[in-house]
């Protein structure tokens, strides 16, 4: 064990932020005191957050579990079929011009990386998230072995570290209570004391306690072409047309992490069942994400860069990891980074989040509720995305500069200074668009491969 032990005052560590100056007095007084350096930095969520990430009982954002009910009567916001044509019309004429043109980020060659990364033929690669997957073959009783079988904190990081080494970077797993079967809502009709799930989806065993949550990354070099709308030309106030090519990847590599996942899990013995459509909660009550301005999980590690998160029902008895409080949903009052970037106005610019939906939202958490109807009718998903893409906590997960995340320690401990951290990133401009020649001429040999798959593992 080293010797090296060491006492760091608040003042101190804020002196070495070179920010002592500005308001130090009042970050000094939330700012932790360490200890015990070895300690500090050899203490890590169950999960390997970040050292500075708390582990809390109740997620960061508010929630009336006494209102929120995903199997209640809602209707999500759908553009009449007017808007729609119009939509549909106006999208594939901007295409043409683009290629017609060679418009920067809208050229033929890299709509065509888009194009390739949607085709559902190859396997139907976007179906293979079934509700089960069929590996009775490879399961311990044809091979004629038990089952494998652990304690939960064992059982959990075997599936931890078979998802990283498959291309995930984290794994967070909720015990499945009255709260989280609200959230499934209609996606399990009943639970019953029998063996096996029903394959119609409609029953599920209560032995099955456990909620995986799987994380997808989005590539962040593939953003880095994707933020910033067209100032002139045909794509004139909108993103670049080729800028969801990082989303349908991530979509296509999720699928596969979540059947590798699946298929690895029934290996060993167990369920592993298809939780359905949970993303942003689970990643929220897992300990993975907190809830964002843009209502979707915001990441210590790479902020908005994440696409969704795979969501699976077990019954591997696994240890659970707790919410966390990494200071985002806070950083987010004072930010507005991604609300003053979007095209449709469809994000909030209230400081503080509200309890009353707007339109197209669930009502029972207290965030700050898009309107949604804003945002579809101008096109999103397929022509926006600027939420993801515009977030300086994306900036974490770059390699620009490692005051990146020295800032994101300091915001886990204070909002003291998130209007600076925020005024500094319009200043220098982490996440503002590459040119599409600066992307095609990059420096290939930084990285072995841009795919997420492997990322982890390189």
């Amino acid at each position: 064990m080293s010797q090296f032990h060491s006492t760091v005052s608040r003042r101190d560590f804020m002196k070495g932020l070179g920010i002592a100056g500005i308001g130090v007095g009042a970050a000094a007084a939330i700012s932790p005191k360490f200890h015990d350096i070895d300690e500090l930095m050899s203490t890590s969520a169950k999960h390997n957050l970040p050292w500075y990430v708390k582990e809390v009982d109740n997620p960061t954002v508010e929630i009336d579990w006494t209102i929120l009910d995903y199997s209640k009567p809602f209707t999500a916001y759908k553009s009449p079929t007017e808007i729609s044509a119009k939509i549909s019309a106006s999208r594939a004429q901007r295409r043409k011009d683009g290629i017609l043109q060679n418009m920067d980020r809208s050229s033929q060659r890299l709509l065509a990386i888009s194009d390739s990364l949607r085709d559902r033929d190859l396997g139907s690669s976007y179906d293979w998230r079934g509700w089960d997957v069929d590996k009775s073959g490879h399961s311990p009783t044809a091979i004629g072995v038990p089952k494998f079988e652990g304690t939960p904190e064992e059982n959990y990081r075997t599936l931890a570290s078979a998802s990283h080494y498959f291309g995930s970077p984290h794994l967070g797993v909720v015990q499945i209570d009255a709260n989280i079967k609200k959230l499934m809502g209609d996606s399990i009709k009943t639970y019953a004391d029998i063996d096996q799930a029903t394959s119609d989806r409609t029953t599920l065993p209560n032995k099955c306690k456990w909620l995986i949550t799987q994380m997808v990354v989005q590539n962040h070099q593939a953003d880095k072409f994707a933020g910033g709308v067209d100032e002139s030309g045909p794509n004139k106030g909108y993103p670049g047309t080729a800028h969801h090519a990082a989303g349908f990847m991530a979509y296509f590599d999720g699928a596969i992490l979540q059947h590798r996942l699946q298929t690895y899990i029934k290996a060993l013995g167990y369920q592993a069942l298809s939780a359905g459509p949970l993303n942003v909660p689970a990643g929220i009550l897992a300990g993975m994400t907190e809830e964002s301005r843009a209502t979707m999980g915001i990441s210590p590690e790479y902020g908005l860069g994440l696409r969704k998160m795979n969501t699976l029902i077990t019954d591997m008895p696994l240890a659970v990891t707790k919410p966390i409080d990494a200071g985002l949903m806070r950083f987010c009052q004072t930010c507005k980074i991604c609300s003053e970037a979007c095209p449709s106005s469809a994000q909030s610019m209230e400081t503080e989040p509200f309890w009353e939906p707007v339109c197209g939202n669930r009502e029972g958490s207290k965030k700050w509720h898009i309107n949604w109807k804003n945002c579809i009718d101008f096109g999103a998903p397929q022509d926006c995305g600027l939420c993801h893409t515009n977030c300086p906590a994306n900036a974490i997960n770059s390699a620009a500069a490692s005051i990146h995340k020295t800032v994101g320690a300091v915001m886990s401990t204070t909002s003291v200074f998130n209007g600076f951290f925020a005024s500094m990133d319009r200043l220098f401009g982490y996440e503002r668009p590459l040119s599409e020649d600066t992307w095609w001429n990059r420096d290939l040999t930084t990285y072995k491969r841009d795919v997420i798959l492997g990322v982890s593992t390189q």
